[in-house]
């Protein structure tokens, strides 16, 4: 049995190492990324999709599956 920390650690690792998801990664950092006058570094991106934005904002994970989910319920 995984832990539910464990389980989501697994997911993320898969999810952004799929090329197909990259798009979803991209629009994910530039829709929570806070400080627009520059860019985020790589351990910036890697603790805003493990953790979120904070204040209640999803991680990487919740959201695609958010965004996954509407499009299933789309068509």
């Amino acid at each position: 049995m995984l832990t539910n920390v464990e389980w989501r650690n697994i997911m993320l690792y898969v999810l952004t190492n799929v090329s197909e998801v990259q798009t979803y990664i991209g629009a994910f950092i530039r829709h929570f990324w806070n400080e627009p006058r520059r860019e985020p570094a790589a351990q910036e991106c890697d603790i805003l999709d493990s953790q979120g934005a904070g204040q209640g904002r999803p991680n990487f994970i919740s959201w695609f599956k958010q965004k996954v989910m509407s499009s299933l319920a789309r068509t």
